[in-house]
C-alpha cells in the first residue's frame, strides 16, 4: 500500500513538560462525591494534571471470626491473614469505584491507591512527598 504524497507519518507529541500532580485523599463518607467534583472542576480544566485518589484503612492487626471476636494476625495462618487483606483492599476499591468513574466520564486519568496506616495525617504527608504532589485535596 502506497501513501499519497501529501500524507505525513508524524510522531506523536513529546510528553508534557511537567505535570501538576493532585491527589484527592477521600474517607469512607457520602460527602467524598462533592470532594471529587469540586477537585475535577477546580483542576481538571487545567490540563496536563495527574489525580490520584487515595483512600487510607486503619493497619491490619487482628482477623474477625464468624462468632464476632477478632484474632491476632500472630495467631491465624498467613493465608487467612492474606485473603482478609485482600477483601479489605477490594472493599476500598470498591468503595472508590463510583469516584473514580467520576473521573472516566470527564475522561481524566486517575490512579487509585490505597494505604495501611494507623496514623492517616503521616500516611498522607507520606504520599504527598514521595511523589512530589502540589495539590491536596481531603475529604
Amino acid at each position: 500500500m502506497s501513501r499519497s504524497p501529501d500524507t505525513l507519518a508524524l510522531p506523536p507529541p513529546p510528553p508534557p513538560a511537567s505535570s501538576q500532580n493532585v491527589i484527592v485523599a477521600l474517607s469512607g463518607s457520602r460527602k467524598n462525591k462533592n470532594v471529587v467534583t469540586w477537585a475535577l472542576e477546580k483542576f481538571a480544566p487545567e490540563g496536563n494534571v495527574g489525580f490520584k485518589l487515595l483512600h487510607i484503612h486503619p493497619r491490619i492487626t487482628s482477623v474477625p471470626t464468624p462468632m464476632g471476636n477478632a484474632i491476632p494476625i500472630s495467631e491465624v495462618r498467613d493465608d487467612v491473614v492474606t485473603a482478609y487483606k485482600q477483601e479489605i483492599l477490594w472493599q476500598s476499591e470498591e468503595m472508590l469505584d463510583p469516584f473514580k468513574k467520576m473521573f472516566e466520564r470527564r475522561k481524566v486519568a486517575v490512579e487509585v491507591l490505597v494505604l495501611e496506616s494507623d496514623n492517616v495525617a503521616a500516611a498522607i504527608a507520606e504520599e504527598v512527598a514521595r511523589n512530589s504532589v502540589e495539590r491536596l485535596v481531603i475529604g
